[in-house]
């Protein structure tokens, strides 16, 4: 992939992430809440910023090798692959209020690694126990570190 999408796709993200951070103070403070619902927009407006512009600086080196040494043309985009995790983030939201969190992102997360993986290294044992331990790693993190709850969905039931 040529080095010009990766400055481009830095920039944009740079520009997102300064879009996050400046959303996240029209979310207002909760009475009695030691940290507000713009904590957690408002890090990761800035981890998205930082990112991006490590991605970004690493294009704008990258262009520079490039015109000296032209890439082979290898890359070959995976269209279909982008469609179909398309419609999983939609199914996603689409079931979140009702499954939950936990559920829901169970599901996505795994849906995501088998989707992502190559064939030959797809391994639905480990795909699930991430899924699993993931999703409750951070359902925890949010609940009881950071005192924000998130939609329980079925789990309310039990």
């Amino acid at each position: 992939m040529p080095k010009r999408n990766d400055a481009i796709c830095g920039a944009i993200g740079m520009l997102l992430g300064v879009i996050l951070y400046y959303g996240a103070y029209q979310i207002g403070l909760q009475e009695g809440a030691t940290i507000g619902a713009d904590f957690v927009p408002k890090i990761v407006a800035i981890l998205m910023f930082l990112f991006s512009g490590f991605l970004f600086l690493q294009g704008r080196k990258g262009m520079a090798a490039e015109k000296a040494n032209p890439p082979a043309k290898d890359y070959v985009p995976n269209y279909k692959g982008t469609a179909i995790m398309l419609v999983v983030l939609i199914a996603y939201i689409a079931i979140f209020t009702e499954l939950g969190f936990v559920l829901s992102s169970m599901l996505y997360l795994f849906a995501a690694l088998v989707i992502l993986s190559k064939k030959e290294e797809t391994n639905y044992v480990r795909f699930l126990i991430i899924s699993v331990v993931g999703s409750l790693v951070i359902y925890f993190l949010f609940a009881y570190v950071f005192g924000i709850m998130l939609p329980e969905g079925l789990l309310d039931m039990i």
